[in-house]
């Protein structure tokens, strides 16, 4: 005999199976009616957003996961699958008002909550807004002074409002605390300096990295990489040569990056320099010498750069 709770399961595997075979709009209807019957089983409306979600009805997958939402908020222990997948889509389409609008609402309910703090702050840092990201980060040093990755959001959100000086005593922090990590601690904060346009401070920080790590060729070329940005060239390139020279076995690799570096900055002399010594250091890599063919064409060496793909049997 055929129960309900039979007839129930047999509609929820036929659910799964036509959502893992990418058949969405008909997983969607079997869902809709299955939740319908049991609209408490947070597992059906879960699959129901995922499954609009992954038709591409954003806005609908958006609302399922709003109203799981909801529901978490009034519990005691907070699960946060629905929150968990909000953040997630309003992080990967650029939602950031929303991002900060839902971390905000489950602050006011979870406000002991270190993690759930850490998301607000970094919520506010998506959303342009570092001044309240610093008000957050601030309260949760005092309370945890010791988490390093606390420190690392803070100096994020004070180079936002490019307060440079407290923003490295945060980092200095951070590396007190984990002296392990001097090297990702202060690379981190020189992307986020060449990304505000402070290449002179980006350089200081990765002279902190090879100071910690000198052996290290990868910060030698993250060292050249802004020297090029600041125009100086032979200091750049010099660089490269160290980085090269501590680990040869990577001699093609480090030069074809030094010629992806010079090319964006319109050196394309140099970069097909570059490209060519990768070439002869890994000839069997059909990338370099394509790269090189690109330089050869930004240049207007066209019949140069035909000849270069012959030879390498990229053309006939």
């Amino acid at each position: 005999m055929t129960t309900a709770n039979d007839k129930s399961q047999s509609g929820r595997d036929a659910a799964d199976r036509l959502y893992q075979e990418g058949r969405f709009e008909e997983a969607i209807l079997l869902y809709r009616n299955l939740l319908a019957s049991s609209p408490e089983d947070g597992s059906i409306a879960l699959s129901l957003a995922w499954a609009c979600h992954d038709a591409g009805r954003l806005e609908e997958a958006i609302g399922h996961f709003e109203r799981l939402f909801q529901k978490e908020l009034t519990r005691q222990v907070f699960t946060g699958f629905g929150f968990d997948e909000l953040v997630r889509i309003f992080k990967d389409n650029g939602m950031f008002d929303r991002l900060v609008d839902i971390c905000e609402r489950v602050m006011a309910v979870q406000p002991e909550d270190f993690a759930l703090c850490e998301a607000l702050a970094d919520a506010y840092l998506k959303a342009d807004r570092p001044r309240d990201a610093v008000r957050v980060l601030e309260k949760m040093t005092e309370e945890e002074p010791e988490a390093a990755a606390v420190l690392c959001l803070l100096g994020n959100a004070l180079l936002a409002l490019s307060e440079w000086d407290r923003a490295e005593a945060a980092y200095r922090r951070a590396v007190c605390l984990e002296p392990d990590k001097t090297g990702v601690f202060y690379g981190r904060m020189a992307h986020i300096l060449l990304e505000r346009n402070q290449p002179e401070r980006a350089l200081e920080s990765y002279e902190k990295c090879i100071a910690f790590r000198p052996e290290d060729p990868l910060y030698r070329c993250g060292r050249g990489d802004i020297l090029l940005r600041l125009d100086r060239l032979e200091e750049a390139l010099e660089a490269y040569d160290l980085a090269v020279s501590l680990n040869p076995e990577q001699t093609g690799a480090y030069l074809n990056r030094l010629g992806h570096s010079l090319a964006r900055h319109n050196r394309h002399a140099e970069a097909a320099d570059a490209f060519r010594k990768a070439s002869a250091a890994e000839p069997d890599n059909p990338l370099y010498p394509l790269h090189l063919a690109e330089c050869l064409l930004a240049m207007g060496k066209e019949e140069e750069a035909k000849d270069i793909l012959r030879k390498a049997g990229m053309l006939k």
